[in-house]
């Protein structure tokens, strides 16, 4: 089993590897590496000067000044610390490539931390979907449904904060999960264990954003329901507190008051009206959780479904996304700003996924040539959902999402017919990202062409400094797909154009190795 996880988390890890891009998108991000960079140079949580003033000057700062008149990040401690092993290794690397500047060769390495986070979780999943009683095989549909088929896959390689609190808050329901499991046939040691596990991995999820807080109430209340007993509250509690302390250590550091996030005031911007938030995370042309990962629109159907088979975890599923898209319904930034898709929907979406199995459940045997008319139907919708959800994916992760955004944005639209009262026109498909970021895909897919031909046909550029101002903001770069090797060709540099093609080879071949391996490894279990 643990090889076959292990077959797994380097299958997507390779995917998403190949496809992320070796640069951040948004402050979110760039404020947590700098906060990782200053702790490592200069032992301390405050920004340096250089990083802070260009972020203090946005219109949304993603810094704020607290003791000492020094800046520092709004943001969750765990992203950043999350981010200094990385930090560490691309200054070693740093040191290998001279030629490049220290700042690209940094966040070139530190970019790479949601791939391995979203690898991490597309895991889980699977030993999620295994331990509900799914067969591996289906488990593992259900992990590669959850990670190339949803926001997911677009989001491993984004820098914001969402796909470290979807990990550990999905570690923590699975501890709990099998806590559940644990108390039924009394193993009160490992029961124990689970628990005290789920505690400290929903802290975790805390650490890296406060707001991961909304759904412990449910987490209570699921623990109290299976095991009968308050104490169990208790020791879940007691497990994640000592973490809970070091926020409010981190807090008092940097603000002088344990309570002081770094949010200001914006407790009080939950002032949006309420349908309006929930229309546009649900149905708006421009940030719809079903137009992102159009495979979830069965979820409703598979969570009905759930919950008459498993009714305890199917009401909890169902609650954690209701309490997440009532909870950013009111926020004043419902729609996550300038981002591809509700990135604040993203921690939901493993639940909706792992429900789907239940569906998948009855038709496992697809050969069968006596399906009834209705399971036929729903075969038949079914992947072609799949596919539709695969060709957003594909478009999200080939563009960077903010070209998207560079001429309007839906959500004025939305609250304007809300302010004149016209419902049915909220949002209308004058502005769908998706539709412009596929006609951006197709210019910049026939640039990347032309342009690769070009670097080729007038050979490599010799040996030399490479300035910084052309790799962020060269019109080869800036016009081509988002991946990091066409980049690193793009550079024309003969040395890394070899190290790049040597390292994308050696991760084709991984991703086709553990492909292999872990199919094989599920056909001998079917077997024996």
């Amino acid at each position: 089993m643990y090889k076959l996880i292990f077959y797994i988390f380097l299958f997507f890890l390779s995917i998403y590897l190949l496809t992320f891009s070796g640069h951040f998108y948004s402050s979110d991000g760039w404020t947590s590496a700098a906060t990782a960079k200053s702790i490592i140079i200069n032992k301390d949580f405050a920004l340096m000067e250089e990083d802070a003033k260009p972020l203090e000057s946005q219109n949304y700062p993603a810094c704020m000044r607290g003791r000492q008149g020094k800046c520092y990040s709004k943001y969750g401690i765990l992203q950043s610390l999350l981010y200094i092993p990385l930090f560490i290794i691309g200054n070693f690397f740093s040191k290998l490539f001279p030629h490049l500047p220290f700042q690209f060769i940094t966040q070139f390495v530190m970019s790479t931390l949601n791939c391995f986070i979203t690898a991490l979780t597309s895991t889980i999943v699977f030993f999620f979907s295994n331990k509900m009683g799914f067969t591996q095989r289906l488990s593992f549909f259900l992990s590669v449904i959850y990670g190339l088929f949803t926001m997911a896959f677009p989001y491993s390689k984004f820098c914001f904060c969402e796909p470290i609190v979807t990990f550990f808050l999905l570690v923590s329901i699975y501890f709990l999960f099998s806590f559940q499991a644990s108390s039924e046939r009394r193993e009160y040691g490992r029961n124990l264990i689970h628990l005290i596990v789920s505690g400290i991995a929903f802290s975790f999820a805390v650490l890296t954003r406060i707001n991961s807080l909304i759904i412990f109430p449910l987490m209570c209340m699921y623990i109290f329901v299976g095991s009968k007993k308050v104490k169990n509250c208790f020791i879940f509690i007691a497990a994640g507190f000592p973490f809970m302390i070091l926020l409010f250590l981190y807090n008092y550091f940097r603000f002088g008051n344990i309570f002081e996030t770094g949010y200001g005031n914006e407790i009080h911007h939950f002032n949006i009206p309420f349908f309006e938030g929930l229309y546009g995370l649900l149905f708006s042309s421009g940030k719809s959780i079903f137009v992102y990962s159009p495979i979830l629109l069965l979820a409703p159907f598979s969570l009905l479904k759930m919950m008459k088979k498993m009714r305890y975890e199917g009401i909890v599923f169902s609650l954690i996304f209701l309490t997440f898209l009532f909870f950013y319904a009111k926020w004043k930034s419902w729609e996550g700003g300038f981002t591809w898709g509700p990135r604040f929907l993203l921690p939901t979406m493993p639940y909706l996924v792992i429900s789907l199995g239940f569906l998948l459940h009855p038709t496992k045997n697809l050969k069968n040539k006596n399906l009834s008319l209705k399971n036929q139907i729903f075969v038949v919708l079914f992947f072609v959902l799949l596919l539709v959800s695969m060709a957003v994916q594909i478009v999200g992760i080939s563009i960077k999402f903010n070209l998207v955004y560079e001429h309007g944005h839906h959500m004025g639209r939305i609250h304007y017919a809300f302010e004149k009262g016209v419902f049915k026109n909220i949002s209308i498909p004058k502005f769908i990202p998706i539709v412009k970021q596929t006609k951006i895909f197709i210019e910049h897919s026939a640039y990347t062409v032309k342009n690769l031909k070009k670097v080729f046909e007038s050979g490599l550029k010799p040996h030399e400094k490479i300035n910084p101002d052309y790799i962020i903001e060269s019109k080869e770069i800036e016009k081509s797909l988002d991946f990091w090797w066409l980049f690193l060709i793009f550079l024309g540099n003969p040395v890394l154009t070899i190290a790049t093609l040597c390292i994308s080879a050696f991760l084709i071949t991984v991703f086709f190795t553990s492909f292999f391996l872990l199919w094989r490894e599920m056909k001998n279990k079917v077997m024996n």
